[in-house]
């Protein structure tokens, strides 16, 4: 934000997103708000044309002279944003630069800003992967142990090896049988591999090859 405002020589520059009632600040300087009410944003406008918006003098803009951020705290006059979008491709806000004084915005600047706003969408893309991945992993690491569970609590032999993660478990019951202790094994596929049945090897091993290949 200290870029933005520095570059387009303005108090106050904000990444805003919206939803159906409020916009809310994700990034901010020069203003200690961290919302305000959807009706009175000028970013909803801007979110709404999905077009870059900007204002040169809000007091003498129909749209924005009776607006309560232009009559009272923090008295907006210039107002320049552009829409962000969301990794699903839907504008969910701006990044947008707000002075008290009226003016406007060289070419030169607005090129800039507009380098700025790409560099938002790309954080905010990152920003759903990892969430994304956060919640995978939580997944992944609920089915292991559930798994886990089914392995110690069953009575008969079982015996699973992840492809993908190369993470071997066993039932308790499969490592005594075969005179291993439990865990033993994991650290021994060759092993595995000479234990299968000679009139087998084929057949899993075709099994296997095809997992792999994805059929």
């Amino acid at each position: 934000m200290r870029t933005a405002s520095t570059i387009c020589d303005t108090p106050t520059a904000l990444v805003s997103l919206v939803d159906e009632h409020r916009q809310w600040f994700k990034a901010r300087i020069g203003l200690e708000a961290t919302e305000t009410a959807l009706a009175e944003s000028f970013c909803a406008h801007a979110v709404a044309s999905e077009q870059p918006l900007i204002v040169p003098d809000a007091r003498a803009d129909a749209r924005f002279a009776d607006n309560p951020l232009v009559l009272g705290d923090p008295n907006i006059r210039f107002y320049a944003g552009l829409p962000v979008r969301g990794p699903e491709g839907h504008v969910k806000g701006t990044l947008c630069v707000i002075d008290k004084q009226p003016r406007t915005l060289s070419n030169a600047q607005w090129a800039m800003l507009q380098l700025l706003a790409n560099q938002v969408e790309g954080l905010l893309r990152n920003r759903q992967t990892e969430m994304l991945l956060r919640q995978r992993e939580a997944q992944l690491a609920t089915k292991q142990q559930l798994i886990d569970e089914a392995l110690d609590t069953v009575g008969g032999i079982l015996w699973d090896w992840d492809l993908r993660t190369g993470v071997i478990r066993e039932s308790e019951r499969r490592s005594v049988l075969l005179g291993y202790e439990k865990g033993e094994l994991r650290e021994h596929i060759d092993e595995w591999v000479a234990m299968t049945h000679p009139d087998d090897v084929e057949a899993v091993f075709a099994s296997v090859n095809a997992h792999i290949a994805g059929k």
